[in-house]
């Protein structure tokens, strides 16, 4: 496997540093040790990746139930809900 790996100048010598997921950095005193010292730092790291069945959000089963409804019918509904919503705030109640 390969990944991205940006050396760079730094105080003190070369900075390596390979970007997200892994977010390693390794210094030395020339590019190559510091590539070097990354290269140890990786040795035995395994990378897999993980499958997520479709449908895990719960939001997924009722997601787009509406997209039927008239919209005079649904003008009509969002108008009772914010009536409702002001009457709940003059009474001090929570939604």
């Amino acid at each position: 496997m390969q990944i991205p790996v940006v050396v760079e100048p730094s105080g003190a010598g070369f900075v390596a540093r390979a970007g997200a997921p892994f977010g390693w950095t390794a210094e030395g005193a020339t590019a190559d040790e510091a590539v070097a010292k990354l290269r140890e730092r990786a040795a035995g790291v395994k990378v897999v990746t993980l499958d997520v069945p479709d449908g895990t959000n719960p939001w997924a089963a009722v997601a787009g139930i509406m997209k039927d409804v008239p919209e005079d019918v649904w003008q009509e509904y969002l108008k009772a809900v914010e009536e409702y919503r002001d009457q709940s705030d003059k009474d001090g109640r929570p939604w």
